[in-house]
């Protein structure tokens, strides 16, 4: 699977009377070589809010290569092509995985750049500050893994630990969201089905039944004691879950996080112009500091580090 995404530096425009008007699509191709026949995957809509579409190409691959145009509602009228660039061409239109929408980093120029090469450096250096704050975080990403949506298995370890708490799995990296859990007693050699109603998810306190807070994600799975499995097996990889785990949004804290921090690397590169990266004093003067992330940052990642401190393992 491939994400492919295309940048619009201006799609009210392409609305306009005149231009593509209203209904307004990009049309994505692909084909198995450069030079190749290309076919249609699929059209997107154009809306006039929105510079950044993604679409992930299920039938897509590394040797995949892409072209788009843009058309009006009918196909009577098309654009030139762009130029042909692969599925694994991050400084074509595929871009690095960020933290920040592209939009959010050129809301923080006083005049966006609209240079294709640009636009493409500054993908480039959104996927370098989310790298930056993951590694500040200890290595831990705060996105939804797969990014797909579709749900995944994976597996988790388990014990040991004290018997009156051997019905508590612990899962501080977060789920999302579980379609099927299945626990094996043999070391891993076969899986039973976990019935739902055996277990509930739970957040930072596996004992407290409080709402989730919106945002964030299950830390816990709880045996009820009420179903058929009452404790979890002990054993490296014995717990099986299918389905989405990390987080089910980026913080708002990250994001803007990882906007600042490509902000200053596009600053401290001299090919770009616009407004100074940082804050202003009171005077309207860029603000001095030595911090290398907004104060937010800070909070954030201290209070996540400190998340489990309490928790009964």
């Amino acid at each position: 699977m491939i994400r492919v995404d295309i940048w619009l530096p201006d799609p009210a425009s392409i609305l306009a009377t005149g231009a593509f008007g209203t209904g307004a699509l990009i049309r994505l191709e692909r084909a198995a070589t450069i030079g190749g026949v290309y076919s249609e995957v699929t059209t997107i809509p154009v809306v006039a809010t929105t510079l950044q579409y993604t679409y992930w190409d299920a039938a897509g691959s590394a040797s995949s290569w892409y072209r788009w145009r843009v058309s009006n509602a009918g196909n009577s009228s098309q654009s030139d092509y762009s130029d042909p660039f692969a599925g694994t061409n991050p400084a074509a239109t595929v871009f690095p995985t960020s933290y920040a929408p592209l939009s959010r980093l050129l809301g923080m120029f006083s005049t966006a750049p609209t240079q294709p090469r640009k636009i493409a450096r500054l993908a480039e250096l959104l996927g370098v500050a989310t790298q930056q704050l993951i590694e500040a975080c200890g290595g831990r990403d705060y996105f939804a893994h797969p990014n797909t949506g579709i749900a995944t298995p994976w597996t988790l370890s388990f014990g040991p630990v004290r018997r009156d708490r051997n019905h508590i799995l612990h899962a501080h990296d977060g789920i999302v969201s579980i379609d099927s859990l299945e626990a094996s007693d043999d070391r891993g050699s076969t899986f039973s089905a976990i019935a739902g109603g055996d277990y509930v998810l739970r957040g930072e306190d596996p004992y407290s039944d409080a709402a989730i807070p919106d945002g964030e994600p299950a830390f816990h799975v709880v045996l009820t004691g009420y179903g058929t499995r009452t404790f979890f097996p002990w054993g490296t990889n014995v717990i099986r879950p299918t389905g989405i785990r990390g987080w089910p949004a980026v913080p708002e804290t990250l994001i803007e996080a990882t906007a600042q921090r490509a902000r200053q690397l596009a600053w401290a590169e001299g090919s770009f112009s616009g407004s100074q990266a940082g804050g202003m004093d009171e005077f309207g003067s860029p603000a001095p500091t030595d911090r290398f992330w907004p104060q937010s940052t800070y909070n954030f990642i201290a209070r996540q580090a400190s998340r489990f401190n309490g928790c009964r393992a």
